[in-house]
């Protein structure tokens, strides 16, 4: 959002956090927000700026930075943009008073390093390292639009049990990635999880202390601290990180012991309001309440999962694998979804019943219109009826057409499946999956980690079933229309049965589908609210696009073309929006017509009823030639 500022140099709208114009690339002379007299936070703020700019000239021209983030102990973060594959990145800066720390240095490479070798949906991923021009060390990573686990507890309170489920398996799945490459976290706390607002995902990030034990056999970790020194955050520590014993992968079930905790009761077992040397104390004695006796809607197994993390001796803990698999069975085998080859078939089902329902709809309801009352119409065709259901028919019969061609693609695409090895099952379940998820589904990921495998089986039959049903309902009318014609002709049938005996069977179908997909619905109502309560997506598309025309501006040196007046925006949107309203509006409205011109009578004598006599036939085609051009 631009607060009414400009860019002095080009006069370009500006939001307040922006540090360059996205039209001119100038720096910007911000000032600070402190007092005038505050020389400290005066000279701070200078400091933030000058390193803005050496990450701008560091990071240019394959990212785009776009503002300042935020920063932490170790670094600061910034939000960039990489034009050749169109994605937000975050950018970590060693903090300039770091730099010349050999020891700071060495944990911040420490970081990208270990999270470069992991590959996992719930570890922020690693993209590139670099230096400034000074040697400052910076790497560029995963940008996850959200909240910490730390800023959610402070806005929202407790979680709610199936949420912490799912936070806490998909944690656990990703320390159980990090120990199979010998890296012990050791900092797990719910400022180190992110919560990932598009895809509901949480993420583990801020490997900045974490231990290197190695590959199996190993003796001991990789230091980076002095011998008997303790690192960590005190009220998340470990018994043996306090007293600076040796640590190992159970280390860090400690720190999810305590996460789970702290997530379901809105503080840890051993308090928040405690000095550190208490909560050294409490962690090294005390033994913690039972999460159940304070939270009485925690269920059995969770309840055992946090206390047996949370115990002192920790050979007693469990391995991170085993409680990604208690937590959230299936976790530890992601399915890839759809199947290699298959994303031409995803989804499918719901994608080709609407049109075809269009079609049918149009085509054979207008059809049975001429068929039973074509007769009387005939005479009062002044009115323009026929002209009307025969220009329905043809927008029928075109929608038609077009999905009969998306259909027989279709039917290629599992020729090749079928021969390749799929079976029909699973391609069945690829079209099916209306809602994207069925992978998740059948994994028991995040929402329905806490659904048990016999009813997520049942939810998939369901799925295919209620797919099934509507297509078929949506292609039912046509051939049954054709059956009633048929029969017409031999005077099996006449014409008032016509109605109920093509829509019967498409609304039982019909009936069939909706009703599968509503016993989803109702069955998963509870568990997908509680996973999107306050879900809120956190877009910085105005930023995007700003930082997109930075590049553009600099592209097109020397060419006049450029964005158009950018003063008027309400102007221009309006513009657009008649342009496109108008081009729709003449497109819809003149093809049917055009159609009907042409073909229209070649039409009427291809559908005529065959139940009336013979003057009444030859009436109507009389009528039908005035339409044609």
């Amino acid at each position: 959002m631009t607060d009414g500022t400009k860019c002095p140099s080009c006069g370009s709208p500006l939001d307040h956090a922006d540090r360059f114009c996205s039209s001119c690339g100038a720096a910007l002379p911000h000032t600070p927000t402190t007092p005038i007299g505050d020389a400290e936070a005066v000279e701070l703020f200078k400091v933030d700026e000058a390193l803005a700019e050496r990450v701008r000239d560091a990071l240019s021209p394959r990212f785009l930075l776009v503002r300042r983030l935020g920063a932490g102990g170790m670094g600061t973060v910034f939000l960039a943009r990489e034009p050749a594959l169109k994605r937000l990145v975050a950018v970590k800066v060693l903090s300039p008073e770091l730099a010349g720390d050999a020891s700071a240095k060495a944990r911040f490479h420490r970081e990208a390093q270990a999270v470069a070798g992991l590959s996992h949906p719930n570890v922020v991923a690693i993209y590139s390292v670099g230096e400034l021009d000074d040697g400052t060390p910076y790497f560029v990573m995963q940008y996850v639009g959200g909240r910490s686990m730390a800023a959610r507890l402070e806005d929202e309170g407790p979680f709610q049990v199936d949420e912490t489920r799912r936070v806490l398996g998909e944690i656990a799945s990703a320390l159980a990635a990090a120990h199979r490459q010998g890296i012990i976290h050791r900092d797990i706390k719910p400022a180190n999880i992110l919560y990932d607002e598009e895809s509901g995902r949480a993420l583990v990030t801020d490997f900045g202390i974490a231990a290197l034990i190695g590959p199996p056999g190993a003796k001991t970790a990789t230091r980076l601290t002095q011998t008997g020194m303790a690192i960590g955050t005190p009220q998340y520590m470990s018994p043996e990180q306090i007293v600076a014993e040796k640590v190992t992968e159970r280390t860090d079930m400690y720190g999810l012991g305590l996460l789970g905790y702290e997530l379901l009761a809105g503080e840890g077992p051993f308090g928040s309001s405690s000095s550190p040397q208490q909560l050294v104390a409490a962690h090294l004695r005390d033994v913690p309440e039972n999460i159940s006796t304070v939270r009485d809607d925690v269920d059995p197994e969770m309840a055992s999962v946090i206390d047996t993390c949370l115990s002192k001796n920790a050979t007693e803990r469990p391995e991170a694998a085993e409680v990604a698999q208690r937590l959230m069975p299936g976790a530890g085998a992601l399915i890839e979804w759809p199947p290699p080859g298959l994303q031409a078939l995803h989804g499918k089902l719901a994608q080709l019943s609407k049109p075809m329902a269009v079609g049918s709809a149009l085509f054979a309801f207008s059809a049975l219109g001429m068929i039973t009352y074509g007769p009387r119409m005939s005479s009062v065709a002044t009115s323009g009826g026929i002209l009307i259901l025969t220009v329905l028919v043809a927008v029928g019969v075109m929608t038609l057409v077009a999905t009969g061609y998306q259909v027989a693609r279709v039917g290629l695409v599992l020729q090749r499946a079928a021969r390749y090895g799929f079976g029909w099952l699973t391609l069945a379940e690829v079209m099916a999956d209306h809602r994207g998820d069925t992978g998740t589904l059948t994994a028991g990921a995040r929402e329905y980690a806490s659904v048990i495998p016999a009813s997520r089986n049942v939810l998939r039959k369901r799925r295919v079933v209620a797919g099934v049903a509507l297509l078929a309902a949506a292609a039912m009318p046509v051939p049954v229309l054709v059956i009633l014609i048929a029969l017409g002709s031999r005077d099996l049938v006449g014409p008032s049965f016509g109605a109920l005996f093509v829509v019967g069977p498409s609304l039982a179908l019909l009936a069939v589908g909706l009703l599968a997909l509503r016993r989803e619905r109702d069955s998963l109502r509870e568990v997908r609210r509680s996973f999107h309560k306050e879900r809120r997506v956190v877009g910085d598309d105005e930023a995007v696009v700003q930082t997109w025309y930075e590049s553009f501006e600099a592209g097109r040196r020397g060419q006049t073309l450029g964005r158009g007046p950018s003063d008027r925006p309400m102007v221009r949107w309006m513009a657009m929006t008649v342009f496109a309203s108008g081009l729709t509006v003449s497109v819809l409205v003149a093809t049917p017509f055009v159609v009907v011109g042409f073909i229209g009578p070649a039409i009427w004598q291809a559908i005529l009823p065959r139940f009336s006599n013979t003057e009444a036939r030859a009436r109507i085609a009389e009528v039908a030639r005035a339409y044609a051009l």
